[in-house]
């Protein structure tokens, strides 16, 4: 299902779901070692980045720069590739799943619709 992260979030809240967090080293060593070599092409760029289109739970949407998550916890565990997060325009509030330098999270478009 491709959604905004705002859909995704709410998609998720309607089925007593919720978007991924990513809470310490070992899941983030998780994510990369097991889930992103096996995301299909067509949502896993194989650009510089090699960024999933896919959204976890992270954004700064209340406060620029004070990452939370879905459920207004702050994000206390953070592993963003250098020179990130940029937010190089005001739309970028959301987070995504992106594996450089053993990175994997990144900000992006929160108006792009994505997988979740």
């Amino acid at each position: 299902m491709n959604a905004t992260w705002v859909q995704g979030k709410d998609h998720c809240d309607s089925v007593g779901a919720y978007l991924s967090r990513i809470e310490s080293k070992e899941e983030s060593d998780w994510v990369s070692n097991t889930l992103l070599p096996t995301m299909d092409q067509d949502i896993c760029d194989t650009d510089f980045w090699r960024c999933c289109k896919t959204w976890i739970g992270a954004n700064d949407q209340d406060i620029e720069g004070e990452f939370q998550w879905t459920n207004k916890e702050n994000v206390t565990y953070v592993n963003w590739p250098s020179g990130e997060p940029s937010s190089q325009t005001s739309v970028e509030d959301c987070v995504r799943i992106c594996d450089r330098e053993n990175k994997i999270t990144r900000q992006t478009k929160i108006i792009s619709r994505r997988p979740f």
